[in-house]
């Protein structure tokens, strides 16, 4: 179902690979299932994949790209990313 596009499938897929959950854990393949999903507009694609950016797991940390992601996700009413967004900018670390 991931691999035919569902976006929902490849994010739990994405999960999974993150976790390591009936596939070997692989950090960069994650992200990869996530960014299909993202870029289908899922919000909690979105919301994890800006999360990653943050932490720099499975991508090199970059702050912008994790606030963009969430203020994706944000606008589309995703409580979690309206949080993330909202503290990145109270902290000052988007800059």
């Amino acid at each position: 179902a991931a691999d035919a596009g569902l976006a929902r499938a490849q994010y739990n897929f994405g999960w999974e690979c993150e976790n390591g959950r009936g596939t070997p854990k692989d950090l960069s393949e994650a992200v990869r299932y996530f960014h299909m999903a993202a870029d289908q507009g899922l919000p909690s694609a979105q919301n994890w994949l800006g999360s990653c950016y943050e932490k720099g797991k499975g991508v090199p940390k970059d702050l912008r790209t994790a606030l963009k992601y969430w203020k994706l996700a944000a606008d589309q009413g995703h409580a979690s990313a309206q949080f993330n967004a909202a503290w990145a900018y109270y902290k000052g670390s988007w800059h």
